[in-house]
């Protein structure tokens, strides 16, 4: 029989839009407001792999049916100029900032830059709680201080735009929603001094060896019956190669690896 799950999870892998053709250390506009210890999971092994039919592959393929859609727009709209466009700088440190912009739009003096999410109705409410320290705020302000490098001659004004593409599981009648959220911004001066914050402290992980700490427990979610912490338990067995890694169902039956 022919392996249709196979061939779908293969054609949804994530290519990077920036790549790194010499040895730099590379982070990208989403990894900026997540915990050291996730970031660090995937420097030194590499982004996980999609290997089930999960939410991670929904939005895989989601945002390729995008790229098709706006690219079919842009043919008649000029007001699109970019669609999954990379972006990227260099930090006076040495480490690249990269990122890849879903759809980049102009208006007169204005371009919005935005980014889509397909998600539940709880993540914009969790944005709505905290919406200045949630991590898609600086992933957005990242995006924008990106194309700013890129168009340092750009003098018009700049808006960033969150596009929560909504479904919950548990109305399987309604419609997906289109919720926007234009994001406040940052100065170049705080995106720079937070991006050299999060980049060296990295890099300082990565070179003595030291494994960064347990994530915080944030974010506690009911999973096939069990409370995790999104932002920490879920992440290390998702990884499956965390050291702080511990089976919910089994406690007694950690799962560390040392590295």
């Amino acid at each position: 029989m022919y392996n249709l799950k196979k061939a779908l999870l293969n054609q949804s892998k994530y290519i990077s839009g920036y790549v790194n053709e010499n040895d730099d250390y590379v982070i990208s506009a989403s990894m900026v407001g997540r915990e050291p210890l996730q970031n660090y999971l995937d420097i030194i092994y590499g982004k996980q792999e999609v290997d089930d039919i999960t939410d991670m592959f929904i939005g895989s393929c989601f945002h390729e049916g995008m790229r098709t859609y706006m690219n079919k727009e842009a043919n008649y709209d000029k007001s699109i100029i970019g669609v999954e466009k990379p972006l990227h700088t260099k930090l006076s440190n040495g480490w690249i900032i990269s990122g890849t912009a879903d759809l980049i739009v102009t208006d007169n003096d204005t371009v919005e830059i935005h980014d889509y999410k397909t998600t539940k109705a709880y993540a914009v409410k969790m944005f709505d709680k905290e919406p200045l320290s949630h991590q898609y705020n600086m992933q957005l302000n990242v995006l924008g201080y990106l194309w700013k490098q890129m168009h340092p001659s750009f003098e018009g004004e700049i808006k960033l735009v969150l596009d929560f593409f909504v479904k919950d599981a548990d109305k399987l009648k309604s419609e997906p929603t289109l919720v926007q959220r234009e994001v406040q911004q940052l100065t170049n001066k705080e995106i720079e001094e937070t991006l050299l914050q999060k980049t060296n402290e990295l890099q300082s992980y990565i070179e003595s060896g030291q494994i960064p700490p347990k994530c915080e427990q944030l974010w506690p979610r009911k999973v096939n019956g069990v409370f995790m912490n999104s932002r920490c338990e879920i992440w290390c067995q998702f990884k499956r190669i965390c050291p702080h890694y511990e089976s919910p169902y089994n406690k007694d039956t950690a799962m560390l690896t040392n590295f």
